[in-house]
């Protein structure tokens, strides 16, 4: 009788065992929220997607957003340099002010996959890519007249584009500068203030706030000269602010690695990024060829 219990008791703890491990199961799965698909991440659906996204934006280094890169092992846009001749054909600064989680997320192509179609973005527009068109090159893809729009990152939103509350100044940029010469050439260090606000089948998934440093070179030739962007330098970013972000102190360190860090998430997707006070900027920015050190203070607004 006693061994029939006994077995009994450890037939029971076996059972609720592998209960525990099956009811873990579902749990383990939905923390990975992509999967590699070839060169791609693939999502299940928009909700795993910005899920996903918003886990990024919440890193404060570089070196965790880089982690995550290789351990989904695509080639993340993130990560792709520009080559020298690149940089000397730029006239301008970059108009790309996509935050690092999204350019972390999307392949060397701008593509990802959502719900089994190929999205690319270029242009602010995120398309949906069907048939040949999925393995078509972005410059193949630029060539195309007719392409479905699934969504946008940046640029303007007219009403049609929308079936959902319009974001006051989505994807607006701001940017603040200072000049120096380090010896070498003239420098331009820029901080910009950032909105970052996806749509995805015409409603708002996600609205924030981000803050970047840009620094630029003056390149000249017999003929002309020009301010290309470069990366060469890492700054030290202090802010104070008394707004309806919140109150207090908040210091990163940008780098080449991580460029832009979130300050603000919008709240029920309809922020109102306004400040009760101007927030100071306080940045120390080193240059990376000749280590010199230029740092200002500067007052930021955003309406």
């Amino acid at each position: 009788m006693k061994k029939l219990i006994a077995l009994f008791l450890v037939a029971t703890v076996l059972s609720c065992s592998s209960e525990d491990q099956t009811s873990q199961s579902p749990d383990a799965a939905s923390n990975s929220l992509s999967v590699l698909d070839g060169k791609l991440l693939s999502f299940k659906d928009d909700e795993s997607f910005i899920k996903e996204y918003n886990g990024l934006t919440e890193l404060k280094t570089g070196t965790k957003l880089q982690d995550w890169i290789s351990e989904k092992g695509h080639p993340s846009l993130l990560n792709i340099k520009k080559t020298e001749e690149e940089l000397d054909n730029e006239t301008e600064a970059s108009k790309d002010h996509y935050s690092d989680a999204i350019k972390a997320i999307l392949n060397s192509e701008s593509k990802l996959k959502i719900g089994g179609k190929v999205i690319w973005l270029n242009d602010d527009k995120l398309y949906k890519l069907e048939g040949s068109n999925e393995t078509k090159s972005p410059e193949e893809l630029k060539l195309l007249k007719k392409l479905e729009i699934y969504g946008r990152i940046s640029g303007k939103i007219t009403k049609k584009d929308v079936t959902s509350r319009e974001i006051p100044n989505a994807n607006r940029l701001k940017e603040w500068s200072t000049q120096y010469n380090n010896g070498q050439r003239e420098k331009v260090i820029s901080i910009g203030l950032f909105n970052e606000t996806i749509y995805l089948n015409g409603v708002v998934q996600s609205t924030k706030m981000f803050i970047k440093v840009l620094s630029l070179g003056k390149y000249c030739s017999v003929w002309k000269c020009r301010w290309n962007s470069e990366n060469n330098g890492n700054v030290t970013l202090g802010l104070w602010f008394n707004s309806n972000w919140g109150n207090g102190n908040f210091t990163t360190q940008l780098s080449d690695a991580n460029n832009s860090v979130m300050i603000a998430s919008g709240y029920d997707w309809s922020p109102n990024f306004a400040f009760d006070g101007l927030p100071t900027a306080t940045v120390t920015w080193v240059d990376g060829y000749t280590g010199i050190t230029k740092t200002w203070s500067q007052q930021l607004s955003w309406y």
